[in-house]
């Protein structure tokens, strides 16, 4: 309740999450397609620029990777029971492995860019554990606190702020007017 609006499990846009959705569920032609849409809507933003698509080319690519590690973080952070209910009850086979993929993917990445002085499954284990403990505590304080916004996802649309943004700039995240 101190920092509301500002707890959003995950934050990405609309595009960003159409993207990994389809690529989730085995479309990774159509996930290719809204990547380069957004680029092409980038580039008439980038008109200074001599070359503006290879730059918004860029953009957009890391723009869609960085959200998809942040949601695989929010798979396995504060939305982990969801997640281990859709990996265990949906008999969709695809998705079921991509969302553990998700799940797995920030841990070990982090293992291989740090190398720390552990094992990897140790490692990645340990990472999880951390998550899950994390997460059960949003849930309990959401219970405590009559409130789901810790556990709702935040699709934002630029240029339009996030609740987040609108929290730190001290205006009210739960002020639907500007959607």
């Amino acid at each position: 309740m101190r920092h509301t609006g500002a707890l959003a499990p995950v934050e990405a846009s609309g595009w960003s999450l159409a993207t990994w959705g389809l690529v989730a569920t085995g479309h990774p032609i159509a996930a290719g397609a809204v990547v380069g849409a957004t680029a092409g809507m980038l580039q008439h933003r980038l008109d200074a620029l001599s070359r503006p698509l290879p730059v918004a080319a860029q953009l957009a690519g890391r723009g869609h990777l960085s959200a998809g590690r942040t949601i695989a973080q929010g798979l396995v952070r504060p939305l982990w029971p969801l997640t281990a209910l859709v990996i265990l009850l949906v008999p969709w086979r695809r998705l079921r492995l991509a969302l553990l993929a998700g799940v797995l993917a920030p841990s070990i990445i982090d293992w291989i860019r740090d190398r720390p002085n552990i094992a990897p499954l140790t490692y990645v284990a340990m990472r999880l554990a951390d998550d899950i403990a994390y997460g059960a505590g949003v849930w309990v304080g959401s219970v405590r606190a009559r409130t789901i916004d810790p556990l709702v996802p935040e699709v934002t649309s630029w240029p339009r702020p996030s609740r987040y943004t609108r929290w730190r700039t001290g205006e009210d995240p739960s002020d639907v007017s500007r959607r």
